[in-house]
């Protein structure tokens, strides 16, 4: 398993912008995250989505910080 950042391109109110997510590859990431099903707040993860493997840091950071207020 991995760690992945999945990341839309755009986001608007009431929307996911990202996850993290474990997985075995980039497209399993992107299938779990694409079968959450909710067409209100996640219809940004249709197209021009990044996922990006998430590698062990040499040192302390954060890994998400994800503010979308309605």
């Amino acid at each position: 398993m991995k760690l992945y950042l999945v990341e839309a391109a755009w986001c608007d109110y009431d929307q996911y912008d990202s996850f993290v997510v474990w997985a075995k590859s980039p497209d399993e990431a992107l299938n779990l995250v694409r079968a959450k099903d909710d067409p209100i707040t996640m219809n940004n993860f249709n197209d021009n989505v990044k996922v990006t493997e998430i590698k062990k840091p040499k040192e302390s950071g954060i890994v998400l910080g994800s503010f979308n207020a309605g």
